[in-house]
Parts: C-alpha cells; structure tokens; sequence
C-alpha cells in the first residue's frame, strides 16, 4: 500500500506538533510522563528567579519552578513549585533563592526542618532570599577597598611630607648636623683616652683602695655577721617586748604628770604655792640673805654666838682653886 505525499507531510507535522507542545510544557517545568505535586512559596523579591529554574536539596535536583504570580494585595510574588513524588519535604522547611553560579542563574533551594511530619501538596512553604553574589562581593571587596583608599590617602600625604622636606633641604642640614655630632664626639672620644691616659695612675690607686675596702669587708665578715646577728637579736627582743603596755603605762605617767603640772599651774597644793606665790619666793630670798649674813657674822664674830666667857669663867675658878690648894 502506498501512502501518498499529503498523508506523510500530516504525519510530519502532527509529530512536530507533538514536539512542539512536549518541549514547550518541558521548558515551562511541567513532566508530562510524570505525576508531580504542587506547592507554594511566597517571596518579597524573586531576584531574577525565572520559570523552569531548577528547584534543588543539597544541590540535588528534585523539581522546577512552574508559575509565578504577582499578588496585588501586598506586593509579594507567589511561585508555584512542581516536585517529584519521590521526595518528602518536611513541614516547615523552608525555599530559599539562591545564586546557582556566576552567570547569575537562579535555583530555589530547599532547606530541610528534620523531624517534622511530610507536607502535602499546595501547602505553602517558607521564602527566603540569599544574598546575591554581587552584593558578596561588594560587602566583602567594601573593607578591603576602604583601606586601600585610607592606605593611598597615608601614601599621598606621605609623599606630600617627603616633598616639603626635600624642598626646604632639611635633610641635607640633618646629614651636616649628623656629621658635624660624629666630628664632636670622635673629638669627645680623643679628650676622653687623654684624661683617662693622664689619671691612670689616680686610677690606678682608686682602684688598689677600692681591693682593699673589698679586702677589710672580706677579713671582717666575722664581725659584720656578728652585728647583723644583735642587730636580728634586738629585732626579735623588740618583736617580743610588750610594746603596748608599755606605751600605756607611758600614756599613764604622762597623764598623770600633766595632772601635776595642773594642780602647780593652777595653784593647788604646796609646790603650786612654793612656784606661784611671789611672797614665798621673796621671804625666802630674805630668808637665804638673812641667813647668809648671819653665818657672815658668825665666822667674823665667833665670840658673840659661842659664849665664850661663860668657858673663861668656869677655867678662872679652876685656876682659883688649884692655887688655893
């Protein structure tokens, strides 16, 4: 049997047709020999997310984003997900865009809430959006691009230094002054070998006496010891020495000499009256010259004071007698 031309170019088309439509429904994630189940994603910015970008777990390939929508009610953008039945995704995870290279492709990454129980299809899953690679880089080049220009700025105003202290010859005046100090102190230096050449020997003797002080320590570290040991002996008495009684039976005496020194100020008692009373003081200074005078008299006047006569008498009745015997 011969087909005929027209039926071949129908059966061409028709199978072209098929292509046509398998493609079309492949590009838009729709699997036509596959069941998949749908599910939601609501998200504030899609970022470049385009229908038919890989929905991905760990980098595994599990679906395709099938449809988006821009909800007018409050600006967010609904993607819808087609996934494989195969895979069990947990409620609660969450679908987050990511940035699948360079070229700025973008998949939706499911992060994974272990332990809770399997979602159903249509639930709606939480969006999230990872940060673009471009702006990575911008927030990792930023720093290092503000302390280049922190760095070329210290650069600059270095160089602008440099230039002002080339152009006012500081730095030649520096090296002179430089040499002129080397020329000083190699002068220093030679004045310095001259006197240390003229007191060598005041050097030398300082230096015998200084061996024989060292030497006199040396012969006398008996003795030395020997102090150092009273010196301990008087610590040790002085630690165990009641210092506090002491200075409390101090403190007593004190006070009550103070209380004496009152009682004289004041005019208390016999010896207030013997300091403060002037008369006493007078009658006793006319007491001591009287007294003085007498005792004068006396050594002058023996006679008047020893009853001399009343001897006499008693001897010129002896005498008396013997010759009347």
């Amino acid at each position: 049997m011969k087909i005929s031309d027209e039926t071949k170019v129908g059966i061409l088309a028709a199978f072209a047709l098929v292509i046509i439509v398998l493609g079309y429904s492949f590009l838009k994630g729709n699997n036509l020999f596959k069941e998949d189940r749908k599910m939601y994603v609501k998200y504030m910015s899609i970022q470049g997310l385009n229908v038919s970008d890989n929905v991905v777990v760990n980098g595994f390939k599990i679906g395709r984003v099938s449809h988006m929508e821009l909800l007018d009610a409050n600006g967010q953008v609904l993607v819808e997900l087609k996934l494989d039945n195969d895979f069990e995704i947990p409620k609660g995870s969450t679908a987050q865009i990511a940035s699948a290279d360079l070229l700025g492709t973008k998949v939706v990454n499911i992060l994974l809430n272990k332990g809770e129980a399997p979602a159903m299809p249509g639930d709606t899953l939480l969006g999230t959006t990872q940060a673009d690679l471009t702006e990575s880089v911008k927030t990792e080049i930023l720093p290092v691009k503000l302390k280049a220009e922190e760095l070329m700025g210290s650069f600059d105003s270095i160089i602008k230094r440099l230039q002002v202290v080339l152009d006012n010859n500081t730095i030649e005046n520096s090296l002179g002054n430089l040499e002129a100090g080397t020329r000083n102190f190699s002068t220093l230096t030679g004045k310095l070998d001259k006197l240390v050449e003229q007191e060598s020997e005041s050097l030398r003797l300082i230096i015998e006496n200084l061996a024989s002080i060292t030497g006199n320590i040396e012969n006398n570290n008996d003795n030395i010891d020997a102090f150092l040991s009273n010196i301990n002996q008087l610590s040790d008495s002085l630690a165990n020495a009641n210092i506090p009684s002491m200075v409390n039976t101090l403190d007593s005496t004190l006070a009550n000499l103070n209380q004496i020194l009152d009682k004289i100020n004041n005019g208390d008692g016999t010896m207030a009256m013997l300091i403060n009373d002037p008369q006493l003081y007078t009658n006793l200074e006319n007491a001591t010259y009287s007294l003085d005078s007498l005792l004068r008299d006396v050594e002058a006047n023996p006679g008047r004071y020893v009853h001399v006569s009343v001897f006499g008498k008693k001897d010129e009745r002896d005498k008396k007698k013997n010759k009347n015997d």
